[in-house]
């Protein structure tokens, strides 16, 4: 999934290319000078491999608003889980990273 494009399906926009899979999460960066790494909820995609497309039904503007992903910190799972409404989601993730 690695260079994949992320599609936003609500906008039907681009925004952005996948970088890793981590946890319950797809990483993707986005801008063109200054790249930011955001992450989205591996249960909110779809992987079209014909189209190398991972298409998503967040808009845009929710991901974009979402905490940035620090590759030196890694994912903070507690901070995607109240952006995304996935609490639980994010302690289980939390707990197994911690085990």
């Amino acid at each position: 999934m690695e260079g994949y494009d992320v599609i936003s399906v609500a906008d039907d926009k681009k925004i952005g290319t996948v970088v890793r899979e981590e946890g319950d999460y797809v990483v993707f960066e986005h801008g063109t000078l200054r790249k930011q790494h955001h992450a989205i909820p591996a249960t909110t995609i779809e992987v079209v491999e014909s189209e190398n497309e991972v298409r998503t039904t967040l808009s845009k503007d929710l991901i974009e608003s979402s905490p940035k992903v620090d590759d030196d910190e890694g994912i903070d799972y507690e901070a995607l889980g109240r952006h995304y409404g996935t609490s639980d989601t994010a302690e289980a993730a939390l707990e197994e990273r911690l085990s």
